[in-house]
């Protein structure tokens, strides 16, 4: 009896954050804060966690907010990550888990971690595999099965050295970026470089020539993706015509 008390205390709870939930809306085309396009402040998600969900509530930041937690290009970030270092991706993941500090509020980050710390099935297989291959006797290997152990430990390591389940990680942290809302994924390096040409051609910087609904940090995103593409091009152009 008292099993079906809480089942259905839960289930009324889910209910009623489920209600809560602002109906989908058209969001609004230009470059706008995030809390414009998703039409408020905080929002309750059902966000996942290892292999289940939990209802999180989040909360939406500013552009100078998000800035503040470090350098996190967005666009970089969903295209070119498997190019970047392990000291690079360190600093990349120390900057995306201060943006789930201010995102996370309620639980808060530190509410979350104290409840599944300990208890993450996950992460005690990961480390269970970090301590079978560090066994692993490396005599007699060759230098290129060396590194292949080497890059495995350093990446169990890097995933150890986060505390947030590695999809509720990546789930906040594209939220809090406004992934799911804006425009810039659909961004492609052909958009980019077109951007960029019209950009040279009008006298005005390239996210001024692209569509959509971005949010108003994209466009610097956009504007180094662009002359990046247009550099490379120019590059290629000249190797082409063999003019160094």
């Amino acid at each position: 009896m008292f099993k079906r008390l809480i089942q259905r205390i839960v289930s009324e709870e889910i209910d009623r954050r489920a209600a809560d939930i602002p109906k989908p809306i058209s969001p609004p085309q230009g470059y706008n804060p995030l809390e414009v396009i998703r039409g408020g402040m905080y929002h309750w998600v059902y966000a996942p966690v290892n292999n289940a969900f939990a209802w999180i509530q989040l909360r939406t930041s500013n552009a100078t907010q998000l800035e503040a937690c470090g350098a996190v290009t967005l666009i970089e970030s969903l295209h070119h990550t498997k190019d970047a270092t392990p000291e690079e991706m360190l600093d990349m993941r120390n900057n995306m888990e201060a943006i789930c500090k201010i995102t996370m509020n309620n639980p808060t980050f530190d509410e979350f971690v104290n409840m599944t710390t300990g208890t993450d099935i996950v992460h005690s297989k990961m480390r269970l595999e970090l301590e079978r291959i560090k066994s692993i006797d490396c005599t007699g290997m060759s230098a290129t099965e060396k590194d292949i152990i080497d890059t495995k430990v350093r990446e169990i390591e890097l995933h150890l050295a986060f505390l947030l389940p590695e999809n509720t990680f990546d789930f906040i942290v594209k939220w809090a970026l406004g992934v799911d809302v804006s425009d810039i994924k659909k961004v492609s390096h052909d958009k980019l470089l077109e951007a960029a040409i019209l950009a040279k051609r009008n006298g005005n910087a390239p996210h001024d020539n692209m569509s959509g609904c971005f949010t108003d940090r994209d466009p610097s995103d956009l504007d180094k993706a662009s002359w990046n593409a247009y550099d490379a091009m120019m590059e290629d152009q000249r190797i082409a015509k063999g003019i160094r």
